[in-house]
């Protein structure tokens, strides 16, 4: 049996379950000296209604972004539009911003960055600026677009953290340049 029952064709074998709630778990102490207070449902059959009763959902991209020249970050960010929790189903369901349910913030990152975004905002850019060819299936499980870090998600995003100290899980505001623009 695959480590991940949900998700049985998940990448590497990996349970992507409990790597995604560990970086929920990350981003909520990270996010919680700004005011940002989320905590995830105990209850799975409550995500129906969404991720948690806040309206936040956290996505972990990791290689989204590294610092590290010899890094393999990708200076984009995978944005999910629909799922399969296995590849033999025939039916995609909507997710990440285009799941209808109470979300309202959307969170992606990594253990370097991490980005907080208006989920409506990330929805005007899908249905604004992306076409069918932008689109791009992932694994036969989920298909994304990509958003470049710069200048998209700089310029879109509510906030973004620079993760200062990974172990005591803690992050700083990204500073901002003389025009008010967000830079790495």
């Amino acid at each position: 049996m695959p480590p991940n029952k949900r998700y049985p064709d998940a990448p590497h074998g990996k349970d992507t379950v409990q790597v995604g709630t560990e970086y929920e778990n990350f981003v909520r102490d990270c996010l919680n000296p700004f005011g940002a207070i989320f905590w995830h449902w105990e209850d799975k059959t409550l995500q129906l209604f969404g991720e948690n009763r806040q309206g936040w959902e956290v996505k972990y991209d990791y290689r989204c972004f590294s610092r590290n020249p010899n890094g393999d970050g990708t200076n984009r960010l995978s944005i999910e539009l629909r799922e399969k929790s296995e590849r033999g189903n025939a039916r995609w369901i909507e997710g990440g911003i285009l799941r209808n349910d109470n979300t309202w913030m959307y969170v992606q990152g990594n253990y370097e960055i991490i980005f907080v975004f208006a989920k409506n905002w990330l929805r005007r850019v899908y249905e604004e600026k992306i076409t069918a060819e932008d689109i791009t299936t992932f694994n036969g499980t989920v298909q994304r677009f990509y958003l470049p870090i710069d200048p998209d998600a700089l310029r879109g995003a509510a906030l973004i953290l620079e993760v200062v100290d990974k172990a005591k899980r803690q992050a700083t505001p990204l500073r901002k340049d003389e025009k008010g623009q967000w830079r790495l």
